[in-house]
């Protein structure tokens, strides 16, 4: 009985902690309209993108994230516009969530021959909910209630980038609930950078060095990763200072990629068990009447 109650306290304690941190992709580059809202429009087709994020602590107790996005190129407004949908479920004890729904702009402009900027604005509304239930002396359910909040939510963005080189930054906006202060969410700001080295004859090769930085609330992060890829796949290794490292790897098909990337947690702070399984599938649609070259050329992967 007694080693229950310390294993529910420290779940519970790690859960608020752990959902305090606003949910972050290892993968984040590969989700454009999340990684930077001025990524909005930047290939050179429609683009779907669908992303799902499992980590598992212990038995039936877990944090899914979920993500769907669109965008494409509008000649007339010369950048492009995209929405955005993420949903987070952190489930146990309390079960708690978020859902956002974000719309995107994204302009795109030639500052010169190589050197390219991409300035985006993105918002949106963010519900979140947990429910608390709770037990009397003769283990029955005494209450069982939800909170709710909706809150507006917004972002900026913006990337420079060559033909070999991007750097960019993005801030969003955090979320205060006055009437339920547990749902409230924090701001968080990215920085983000990398290109593509190309040393081999054929050109279709290429190693990509890329950083993360994050910032939320005191809380910093910085992920390292590295990728070889080529015309149909790509292998690579990402680790976060003092906390993680990951494989990754992807399929690129004619109309669609594939990627897949495991994660497992380093920081003797960390829960021993702790992994992190994410799954990103891309679907390239034929634009009829905004066709463009592509604007973005490094891979975000």
């Amino acid at each position: 009985m007694t080693y229950k109650l310390i294993r529910s306290i420290f779940i519970l304690l790690f859960a608020v902690n752990t959902v305090a941190q606003e949910t972050q992709f290892n993968l984040l580059r590969s989700l454009p309209q999340q990684a930077n809202t001025a990524f909005t429009g930047s290939s050179g087709q429609n683009r779907l993108v669908i992303g799902s994020s499992y980590i598992g602590y212990l038995q039936n107790f877990y944090n899914l994230s979920n993500y769907v996005g669109y965008d494409q190129y509008v000649k007339k407004l010369h950048g492009g516009l995209g929405v955005e949908l993420n949903q987070l479920t952190y489930w146990n004890f309390n079960t708690r969530g978020t859902t956002r729904l974000m719309l995107n702009y994204a302009y795109h402009a030639n500052l010169a021959d190589r050197l390219k900027l991409s300035a985006g604005i993105g918002a949106g509304i963010q519900h979140d909910y947990m429910n608390i239930s709770s037990a009397n002396p003769y283990a029955t359910l005494a209450e069982d209630s939800t909170l709710n909040a909706v809150n507006f939510r917004w972002k900026t963005g913006f990337v420079l980038h060559s033909n070999n080189l991007y750097f960019g930054s993005q801030f969003v906006s955090g979320a205060k609930s006055h009437n339920e202060p547990n749902l409230s969410s924090r701001s968080f700001f990215t920085l983000v950078g990398g290109g593509a080295i190309k040393p081999f004859k054929n050109k279709e090769l290429a190693l990509s060095p890329s950083f993360l930085y994050a910032y939320q609330d005191g809380f910093q992060s910085l992920q390292l990763q590295l990728v070889f890829s080529t015309g149909k796949f790509a292998l690579g290794v990402n680790s976060t200072f003092n906390s993680s490292i990951g494989i990754l790897g992807a399929a690129y098909f004619k109309k669609f990629d594939l990627k897949y990337h495991y994660n497992m947690r380093t920081s003797p702070l960390s829960y021993p068990s702790l992994q992190e399984h994410e799954f990103i599938f891309t679907y390239h649609f034929k634009s009829m009447n905004n066709t463009r070259d592509k604007f973005f050329a490094p891979k975000l992967f």
